[in-house]
């Protein structure tokens, strides 16, 4: 499943989010995470991918997890461009309503 290209990158958040929006998020979790382990490449999908995992494991019931999902993406973005700042609100705020993560 992994490949360091870029268009595999696209086609693994795109899949992620189609599962989403259908709701199959234990499938769009595990999609979402394999973005994730790519963070040292330095490309957006990777770091981005949080929030909307950390959506879907709230989806889930599964707040512990969101939680930390929502903080990693606060800290990756902390310092982001004004266009992410809506996208950092939703977070913070999603974040402050859950359990502090385990």
């Amino acid at each position: 499943m992994k490949d360091d290209s870029y268009s595999t990158v696209a086609e693994r958040w795109l899949r992620a989010e189609l599962l989403a929006r259908v709701g199959r998020d234990a499938e769009a979790v595990r999609w979402y995470g394999s973005l994730t382990e790519d963070i040292s490449r330095g490309l957006l999908f990777p770091t981005a991918a949080h929030l909307p995992r950390g959506e879907a494991l709230e989806r889930l019931g599964r707040p512990a997890e969101a939680a930390a999902e929502y903080r990693r993406f606060i800290a990756l973005f902390s310092a982001a461009d004004a266009e992410w700042a809506p996208a950092l609100a939703g977070a913070r705020a999603r974040s402050s309503r859950l359990p502090p993560a385990l």
